[in-house]
């Protein structure tokens, strides 16, 4: 399966994740995150800022083989996403990617884990240019 990842140039290549807290992990807990369409991705990151404030992005892609990803454990958005990411993101034997559900959509996000041992396997994309068509930029 195909994940798309938005981040700012600056930072696309950095795939240990921030650890800064987020819906889906605690402050320290470092995991990637992902979307399943490159517009679910865009989605994402815009409920995020204002649209006079996004600056020029770069978006990459990756293929998962599908006995690397979690695809059950998280049928809707749990109490405490953030304590359900992280508590993930610590289970031994796990694996290397959590589906999750989209809060905007229903569609899924991927939650990656790089300290997997498996992320190495992971290849991304040469990162491209964000386009944003003007009109979603649009201030009214």
């Amino acid at each position: 399966m195909r994940v798309y990842r938005i981040a700012r140039q600056k930072w696309i290549g950095n795939v240990s994740g921030s650890g800064r807290p987020a819906r889906w992990n605690k402050s320290g807990d470092f995991m990637l995150y992902a979307s399943s369409s490159l517009a679910l991705a865009l989605l994402e990151m815009m409920v995020h800022l204002t649209r006079d404030q996004i600056p020029e992005y770069m978006w990459v892609a990756a293929d998962l083989q599908q006995e690397w990803v979690d695809d059950a454990s998280v049928p809707g958005i749990p109490p405490d996403p953030a304590g359900v990411g992280s508590a993930w993101l610590k289970r031994r034997g796990g694996k290397l990617a959590l589906a999750v559900p989209s809060v905007i959509v229903p569609e899924k996000n991927y939650l990656l884990n790089p300290s997997h041992t498996d992320f190495s396997a992971v290849y991304w994309s040469t990162p491209q240019r964000l386009i944003i068509d003007p009109r979603l930029l649009r201030v009214q």
